[in-house]
């Protein structure tokens, strides 16, 4: 079974001109995860809060922390919606 490609993230991804490696590989503060401004959504938060980045580390001294893909079948999906990120700006 497969399920419906969230069109509001392939939106904002395709809007934002998201980098992939740079969402692997990011680092968020408190305010930066739990804000949700409707006029001004964060790629960030959004792919944090419906769970296709999670907290990997906490760093003190920064208070920042490292986000990363849970697990394959989340970063496959990820992956499918960067390729329809990408197709949907040709």
């Amino acid at each position: 079974m497969q399920s419906g490609t969230p069109t509001l993230l392939a939106q904002l991804l395709k809007k934002s001109n998201a980098n992939l490696e740079e969402i692997l590989h990011c680092k968020a503060s408190r305010s930066d995860l739990s804000k949700l401004d409707v006029g001004a959504l964060s790629v960030k938060a959004l792919l944090y809060q419906t769970g296709y980045l999670t907290i990997k580390s906490y760093d003190r001294e920064s208070d920042l922390f490292t986000l990363g893909i849970p697990n394959q079948e989340v970063k496959v999906g990820l992956l499918e919606l960067f390729d329809k990120s990408a197709a949907e700006a040709l």
